[in-house]
């Protein structure tokens, strides 16, 4: 990290002579950081239902993006008088495409809030595949001030979500219950993902800040 964001003087600045590394520095890195991605126990209600979904643990090795995407963009902030400074930055948008992931034999149990009798039980088969998630970050590096690096966005596109429900009693719990759950994991994955990158990302910004230090 510190070969690629910091310069012999202590500076930041990216280094666009390094994006060859690029995959085999920031996106391990940005993984290692946690040894999974975990969404917790899931539970729900309507007039009609109590669901309960366990939990989805998934190992970061699972999640390497198939390609990623980079974007510059530089900015001098100046005075036009002497006691005025000058401050640069430099915005950088990164975009991991095609995260895919298969997680087979999710267990869930459902019952009725109309008819105590009536209960449901059976298996989610989660695959994200095809165009998979894509995550997007955001984020200004600073050569001045407290922060070195600030997190703009970061956002997780999860639509290619996809869920089969089998071992339930009939296929009518199967077809009721599948628009409730997809919707529940798609927002519940998306939340996790954009707040573990974002940590990383703020853990980063005060090592650097750290090793900026070191340099003054």
């Amino acid at each position: 990290m510190k070969a690629l964001f910091v310069n012999e003087d202590g500076n930041v600045a990216f280094k666009p002579e390094l994006l060859a590394d690029f995959t085999d520095l920031v996106v391990p890195e940005i993984l290692t950081e946690f040894a999974s991605v975990r969404i917790p126990l899931i539970e729900f209600k309507d007039p009609q239902w109590e669901m309960r979904v366990e939990g989805i643990e998934v190992e970061t090795k699972a999640l390497l993006p198939s390609l990623c995407e980079i974007e510059f963009q530089n900015s001098v902030l100046f005075g036009l008088t002497r006691n005025v400074g000058y401050e640069t930055a430099n915005k950088v948008e990164l975009k991991f495409h095609q995260i895919t992931f298969n997680n087979p034999g999710l267990p869930f149990r459902a019952k009725s809030r109309k008819f105590v009798s009536v209960s449901e039980n059976g298996y989610l088969d989660i695959d994200l595949a095809n165009q998979g998630m894509t995550v997007t970050v955001n984020v200004t590096l600073f050569s001045t001030g407290p922060r070195v690096l600030q997190v703009n966005r970061v956002q997780a596109d999860v639509e290619g979500l996809q869920i089969v429900i089998r071992d339930t009693h009939n296929e009518l719990s199967a077809f009721t219950f599948n628009k409730h759950i997809v919707k529940l994991i798609k927002q519940n994955l998306k939340t996790v993902v954009e707040d573990e990158v974002r940590s990383v990302l703020e853990k980063w910004d005060r090592q650097l800040v750290v090793m900026r230090r070191a340099f003054m």
